[in-house]
């Protein structure tokens, strides 16, 4: 009787890991492939078939249901890849949110906001500068939740499962160059629909999206694989979405006002200024992601307070 008892078990064990054993023993490679087609999939039937792109509830198909069927994935069938691919992970938290905070914001102002205003008082100040902030108050809350859910599912992507993947096959500089390059395609719907709306491929927004956000990529990649020791994608994920909500929440902008792409710029001067500034803070941020790591800053920070500490119980005394 005990024999047939654990024979039955062995047998309900071995089906159980037979049934998984397809995704389970799926390589990485593999794996950001079929999800990098789920999120493709969700994406264009979310803005050509639903046209969901125009409506609150866009935030439902291609980025929740995207984020869960990811996250889904690996916790049933690679549960420890939570934390060591996807990097949702809560190590360094708060210090991870403040760098993030100061990352976010750094890039917002040098990217979107400087250049339009060297140009406005440098070159052309006969424009009117302005501040215009795009969204009603409720939907300035629910699009902080929409950038959120989004930096989550696409760090998790593409800089916590397509890196991963890759780093394991040819190592870290081939991981963060193929997770930035498909980063950056990963924008270029939007210029595509521009395209089926307008008749004409919008060829040097494309571009500078494409370019924009593939470079931001490489930055977010070496922040996660060199400064962050790739324990967590929580700076990345802060930083991420801050740029996005700020971006599509508030702009400066000079001349006549157009809702238009992230980066727009009103001449090729303007441009050249845009692309100098954003090209002098990425490789800033890069090389100093590279030669830094979380565990230097700590130990400077704890530096800089118990000095200031010390000063002021001196003082005191």
């Amino acid at each position: 009787m005990t024999v047939t008892i654990t024979s039955i078990r062995v047998t309900k064990e071995v089906e159980g890991q037979t049934s998984g054993s397809l995704f389970s023993r799926m390589g990485l490679i593999w794996t950001s492939i079929l999800m990098l087609s789920i999120g493709v999939v969700l994406r264009v039937i979310d803005i050509f078939v639903l046209n969901l792109d125009v409506l609150w509830t866009n935030i439902i198909l291609s980025k929740v249901l995207s984020l869960l069927i990811l996250v889904g994935f690996f916790l049933k069938f690679k549960p420890n890849g939570v934390s060591s691919v996807l990097g949702l992970d809560r190590k360094d938290f708060h210090l991870q949110l403040t760098i993030g905070i100061v990352v976010g914001i750094s890039l917002y102002l040098a990217t979107m906001v400087l250049s339009t205003v060297l140009y406005h008082y440098f070159v052309d100040p006969t424009l009117p500068l302005q501040f215009i902030v795009l969204l009603s108050p409720e939907m300035l809350v629910y699009f902080f939740l929409f950038a959120a859910v989004n930096a989550v599912y696409e760090e998790t992507l593409f800089r916590g499962l397509v890196q991963n993947a890759f780093r394991e096959w040819r190592g870290p500089v081939v991981g963060i160059l193929i997770s930035a390059i498909a980063f950056g395609v990963w924008h270029i719907i939007w210029p595509i629909q521009t395209w089926l709306e307008n008749g004409v491929f919008p060829m040097r927004t494309a571009m500078v999206m494409v370019v924009f956000s593939g470079i931001m990529g490489l930055v977010f990649g070496v922040y996660y694989e060199k400064f962050s020791c790739r324990r967590t994608l929580t700076g990345t994920i802060v930083a991420h979405t801050l740029i996005n909500y700020l971006n599509e929440g508030f702009k400066t902008v000079i001349g006549t006002f157009g809702e238009g792409p992230d980066l727009s710029f009103i001449n090729p001067v303007h441009m050249a200024i845009g692309l100098v500034i954003a090209l002098s803070t990425f490789t800033i941020m890069i090389i100093s992601f590279s030669r830094l790591n979380i565990e230097q800053v700590r130990t400077r920070f704890n530096n800089v307070f118990e000095n200031a500490s010390e000063l002021i119980h001196t003082k005191r005394k």
